[in-house]
């Protein structure tokens, strides 16, 4: 039988081997190889490893999975998804709300390589590409929650074309599996807003937004 190109398989495909009992780690590890072998966009240029994809970090028994747009040169370099300034800024956000990386939380990009120098925002046909990849993770994953980091993230699992100033905070569904997903600012963003007053603002939505995120994670539990 000819193999399906990666970039085809469908998210029923994990989706019943999960259900047949197949290894969790090993589903993880094919994307993972279908994800290097991939060339449906040309992101895979940039590449700076060999086998330079950033898949996720953290634990396939995490409650949570937060999403975010794409790997940075940072990223790209160590093969690690929020490595850089704004993997920082999650991991105080993270502990800030009680959560602890690598045991509560699984960590992983809509896009799984680097867009590129300028890190520009990644174009509707590279978010199509690479989809079909993220629906299989989160098919093995199972989470019971999804944060959705920035507007990429959130458009792309929801279908919701929402500015993120009206979306954050409010639960949508990955309809697919019926899984509540909570948008929020991404780290990044905070980063990068050098008016006070408004740096202030995001901080206090992005706040709010993860204590909703602790909240829908306990009432799930």
């Amino acid at each position: 039988m000819r193999k399906q190109p990666s970039n085809q398989r469908s998210i029923f495909d994990a989706d019943v081997r999960v259900e047949s009992g197949e290894s969790p780690d090993v589903l993880l590890d094919e994307i993972r190889k279908d994800a290097i072998a991939c060339r449906a966009c040309t992101c895979y240029k940039h590449r700076s490893r060999p086998d330079g994809v950033v898949m996720s970090d953290g634990l396939v028994t995490a409650k949570l999975m937060v999403i975010s747009e794409a790997p940075g040169r940072t990223e790209d370099a160590k093969g690690i998804p929020f490595t850089g300034a704004a993997g920082m800024k999650l991991n105080e956000i993270l502990e800030w709300t009680g959560l602890v990386r690598g045991r509560d939380v699984f960590l992983c990009n809509t896009l799984k390589c680097w867009v590129g120098p300028g890190n520009p925002t990644p174009s509707a046909r590279e978010v199509k590409a690479c989809f079909p990849l993220l629906e299989r993770q989160i098919a093995v994953v199972r989470p019971k929650v999804i944060c959705a980091a920035g507007n990429i993230a959130f458009k792309a699992i929801t279908t919701e074309d929402l500015p993120m100033r009206d979306a954050h905070g409010k639960v949508f569904y990955y309809k697919k599996l019926n899984i509540p997903v909570i948008p929020t600012y991404h780290p990044s963003a905070l980063l990068r807003t050098t008016d006070p007053a408004m740096r202030d603002i995001m901080r206090k939505h992005v706040a709010s937004d993860w204590v909703r995120v602790r909240e829908l994670l306990n009432e799930l539990a």
